[in-house]
């Protein structure tokens, strides 16, 4: 996940609650660290919200399964043998997971 965007989304919109809160009323304009402090409990609730939720789903699975199909298929649709398939399947399978 790129936090670059996330990190704009959060500026622009603590700018943006800042601007209509003092254009509201001129003589009341809360600190930016307050502003802050206000969308980061917005945003701890949201997450809380959110991880009682996936945990109410279940227990979470202590491991995966991954199922490797259509590697053989590929590497004979690409005029391969089928082994080359799956050596290449297990080469992008490296890549992707951690």
């Amino acid at each position: 996940m790129h936090l670059e965007p996330l990190a704009f989304v959060v500026v622009a919109s603590i700018l943006k609650y800042h601007l209509e809160y003092s254009s509201k009323d001129s003589m009341a304009t809360l600190p930016l660290l307050q502003i802050i402090s206000n969308l980061l409990n917005i945003i701890g609730g949201w997450f809380e919200h959110l991880l009682l939720l996936t945990l109410a789903c279940g227990p979470i699975p202590t491991h995966m399964a991954f199922i490797m199909d259509g590697n053989r298929r590929y590497a004979r649709a690409q005029g391969k043998q089928g082994y080359e398939g799956q050596a290449h399947g297990m080469i992008v399978f490296r890549n992707v997971s951690p």
